[in-house]
């Protein structure tokens, strides 16, 4: 049988060869991994930034007029302190500025630490199908203290809801939890943590809201437009 032998420079090509893709392969995968999560990470910013344009569109705001000039975004919860705080300050800052301020309120109840956070979303809901947004909002951070054991049709008729029959079967079914489910996603999406978060004009609002913040930020609006 006739031997065949494989020359020594050829050997040396296949082992150098062999330790090159040895090297490179783990250095491509992870390039490639890197570059994967950068475009992910790309496409969910721009994602971000044209969610935090269209909050308001489509929705009804709580306060002001939909071409109101300067738009706020609230992510609340009925059973949050700090929730229940804010409330009279955006209505008198809204007050201030008639026609040019629209407060937007979208639910994202923290159920984890507030049992009653999610039903009082659905009432509120409930009370809005109705056309009473404002006054029954309000209602409900004022006798969040309540929540376990208050009367949720009463409580709207308080506010001017004004069919309690309606009202009642609307809260039972649970009526909008869809809308609530779709707040409560579009908040992780924003990574929306804690409540009560703004986004004013398309931006995010870090830190505390004040009356005097909100005026700064007003300013600094119209300043831009001149």
């Amino acid at each position: 049988m006739r031997r065949t032998w494989v020359r020594p420079d050829t050997v040396r090509g296949i082992v150098i060869i062999a330790l090159f893709l040895w090297v490179l392969l783990p250095i491509g995968r992870k390039a490639y991994s890197y570059w994967t999560a950068k475009s992910l990470a790309r496409a969910t910013q721009v994602r971000i930034s044209a969610v935090l344009h269209t909050l308001p569109d489509s929705r009804t705001p709580v306060l002001g007029d939909s071409k109101a000039r300067f738009k706020i975004v609230e992510f609340s919860d009925y059973q949050c302190p700090f929730c229940k705080a804010i409330d009279p300050v955006l209505a008198t800052f809204a007050a201030r500025h008639p026609g040019d301020v629209a407060l937007y309120r979208y639910d994202t109840p923290l159920e984890q630490i507030h049992s009653y956070a999610y039903k009082a979303a659905v009432a509120a809901g409930c009370a809005e199908m109705q056309g009473i947004q404002s006054s029954f909002q309000s209602t409900l951070f004022q006798h969040q203290r309540e929540f376990a054991t208050i009367d949720w049709a009463a409580l709207a008729k308080d506010a001017g809801v004004p069919n309690s029959q309606t009202f009642t079967q609307c809260v039972s079914a649970e009526g909008p939890r869809e809308r609530i489910r779709k707040d409560i996603e579009t908040g992780n999406l924003l990574g929306i943590e804690g409540t009560p978060s703004f986004v004013i004009n398309g931006a995010m609002i870090s830190g505390p809201l004040s009356d005097g913040r909100l005026n700064d930020l007003y300013a600094k609006f119209e300043s831009s437009l001149r």
